[in-house]
């Protein structure tokens, strides 16, 4: 694993994502990151919008886009906005749960 890079994905997400989108195992031809392109464009967390974000990290990797992407992770991470993202199924349970105690 590296620290920039396509995400790495539990085997049944990503063998699932596989047969719902065409081309998705692309991503597997460098090593996982901790941080990539989808994880900072990519607030809906669409399979179809990471495979693309992934593809073109592929097609575009260089020592700069990676310290881009680490400035923008740290970014992201200091001024909390990986909160705001939506579409993992946590999302939802995190969403219910703060309705559930306004009650």
């Amino acid at each position: 694993m590296s620290f920039v890079g396509p995400r790495a994905l539990d085997v049944a997400e990503q063998q699932t994502l596989e047969n719902e989108v065409p081309g998705f195992e692309i991503r597997l031809q460098v090593l996982p990151g901790l941080t990539g392109l989808a994880q900072i464009y990519d607030p809906a967390d669409d399979a179809r919008d990471k495979l693309r974000y992934d593809s073109m990290y592929l097609h575009c990797m260089s020592p700069w886009l990676d310290m881009k992407i680490l400035i923008l992770s740290v970014r992201n991470t200091v001024i909390a906005k990986w909160d705001q993202r939506r579409g993992k199924p946590g999302s939802e349970c995190r969403q219910k749960s703060t309705l559930d105690t306004e009650d």
